[in-house]
């Protein structure tokens, strides 16, 4: 996943991290941990990042997320990403085999998210 997001035009300093998530409660008891695979990476100033999430069932969530600390980011930043974004989650479909396109919800909160 890290070489299909480096393959996109302008995406720089591509990295990945696993980290543990929750751990749900059943009537078996507290499961497993959450694994987390994030990837994170840079594209003409502004940093992106995508991860999934795997419960305990093997069930995978995958969310591509770009967001600013303490502020909305402005409009002409998503409009700079967001081609970018479809661009890494296309690659990462095709040249990891893996189809993420799959119940897709998108929320955009405050801004508008175009080319979907």
């Amino acid at each position: 996943m890290v070489e299909a997001t480096k393959s996109v035009a302008g995406v720089s300093d591509v990295e990945h991290r696993t980290e543990e998530g929750s751990r749900d409660l059943t009537f078996g008891g507290v499961q497993q941990p959450e694994i987390i695979d994030r990837f994170f990476y840079i594209y003409n100033g502004l940093n992106g990042n995508y991860y999934f999430r795997t419960n305990y069932e093997g069930i995978a969530e995958f969310q591509h997320t770009y967001i600013d600390i303490n502020r909305r980011p402005p409009q002409s930043e998503i409009d700079k990403i967001r081609t970018v974004m479809i661009q890494i989650e296309n690659a990462v479909s095709q040249n990891c085999q893996i189809d993420i396109s799959t119940k897709t919800i998108e929320s955009c909160m405050g801004v508008i998210c175009e080319g979907v």
